[in-house]
């Protein structure tokens, strides 16, 4: 055991992408002194490969009483997808002024690239080929707008189960720690109690 130093970590379902209860304030909640009404979706093509870029086209009006700013944040989220991915991911917002009784039209791009994911069963970064779905809202609990879409990137491999699964590279988990060694060459999973697991999809 010498120069064992324990490195605990305890996979937690933390911040906005991944937190399955109720927040109290929930990702870009703010006040605002006036309301705003959301229309006219529009993106620039229904498939995308990798290279391209995504335009996303939308209406915001001042429906309310006083001119304020908005500030409407456009999320993403992979649909069906083969492994866990967060529910939802701010790819884009803008700071838009708007006087009372005025429309705005925003837009806001995104390059397909950013939707890239680290696919533990193969160790190198992809974007998945799948539906998606592009949300425009207030926040990320007070979605106004949804389009879906298509994107033309590599599969997901199932896992080789002839080859070494590493117990770090699990799709879904809970109630688990790992200790490690500093240099990472041994991991060691322990489990917090009788309802722990570890997911290991498609082998």
């Amino acid at each position: 055991m010498e120069n064992f130093v324990p490195q605990r970590t305890q996979i937690r379902k933390r911040t906005y992408m991944y937190f399955d209860k109720e927040s109290l304030f929930p990702f870009g909640h703010g006040l605002t002194y006036t309301e705003f009404k959301y229309s006219d979706l529009k993106i620039n093509a229904d498939s995308f490969n990798p290279s391209e870029v995504i335009d996303v086209e939308f209406e915001i009006e001042n429906i309310g009483e006083r001119d304020s700013d908005e500030v409407p944040q456009v999320y993403v989220r992979c649909l069906n997808s083969k492994v866990k991915r967060p529910k939802l991911q701010l790819k884009g917002f803008k700071r838009v002024f708007i006087p009372k009784g005025e429309k705005a039209k925003v837009n806001i791009t995104i390059p397909v690239s950013e939707l890239f994911i680290w696919d533990v069963r193969k160790g190198k970064y992809l974007i998945e080929r799948g539906d998606y779905e592009i949300l425009v809202g207030a926040s990320s609990q007070d979605i106004r707008l949804r389009k879906k879409i298509f994107i033309n990137g590599e599969e997901i491999e199932n896992r080789n189960p002839y080859e070494k699964n590493i117990a770090f590279n699990f799709d879904d988990c809970n109630g688990v720690f790992f200790d490690t060694k500093r240099d990472f060459e041994s991991t060691y999973v322990i489990f917090s109690g009788d309802d722990s697991w570890l997911l290991f999809k498609d082998l």
